[in-house]
């Protein structure tokens, strides 16, 4: 972890945002389909929590709790509406 720190420290922080991003992008691409459908249903099954627990959450509050990018939350309830999950 003080590696990280010492890390990003350095950067601003849009800088540090941008090269987690990367990163991020970068392991994702790598994973093997099994690993990424995990990845998902993980994902998938924080948002029903989320909405069990909160209530109605609109996109961007959601994005907001999970961290994930307004896009790619909004694609996510899109595809959790039309599976009837929520």
């Amino acid at each position: 972890m003080e590696e990280i720190q010492k890390i990003i420290g350095s950067m601003d922080p849009e800088e540090a945002l941008n090269e987690i991003s990367m990163a991020l992008k970068t392991l994702f691409l790598t994973l093997g389909d099994q690993t990424r459908s995990e990845f998902l249903w993980g994902i998938e099954d924080e948002f029903i929590s989320l909405l069990r627990k909160h209530g109605h959450l609109n996109p961007g509050e959601l994005a907001e709790k999970t961290g994930l990018s307004l896009r790619g939350t909004t694609f996510l309830l899109s595809k959790l509406s039309r599976e009837g999950k929520v």
